[in-house]
């Protein structure tokens, strides 16, 4: 039997199903797989009773949870693979879609689709 294992700081790996507004009224769904670091629940109340917005709040959370992708989920224009930095990390919660999708599966996973306190 397996047995829980209580780490200082847990992480886990997660699909992430991003739909993309596409034409004509159509989404495209694009999953990439997302490494997240489990926050405490103190940490996420204290971003929610921030004076800001919903989608302000969830950017600043997943600032500190998401911590990486599998490489070749997220690739440029041209095609290449981008890789994971801080950089490219909020350039892709700076996409309204994106953010929303990827706080989404965080909560599924941790809250195993209960509702967070804050969230969409």
């Amino acid at each position: 039997m397996a047995k829980f294992i209580l780490a200082d700081e847990p992480t886990f790996k997660w699909p992430v199903d991003i739909r993309v507004p596409g034409t004509n009224g159509a989404f495209q769904t694009l999953r990439i797989t997302c490494r997240f670091k489990v926050l405490p629940l103190d940490h996420f109340e204290r971003k929610a009773d921030q004076e800001a917005s919903v989608d302000d709040t969830n950017k600043d959370f997943l600032r500190d949870a998401l911590i990486g992708w599998d490489e070749g989920d997220v690739s440029n224009e041209d095609g290449q693979p981008v890789p994971f930095n801080a950089d490219t990390r909020d350039q892709l919660l700076n996409i309204p879609y994106a953010l929303r999708d990827i706080f989404a599966a965080y909560r599924e996973a941790v809250f195993r689709g209960e509702k967070a306190k804050r969230g969409n």
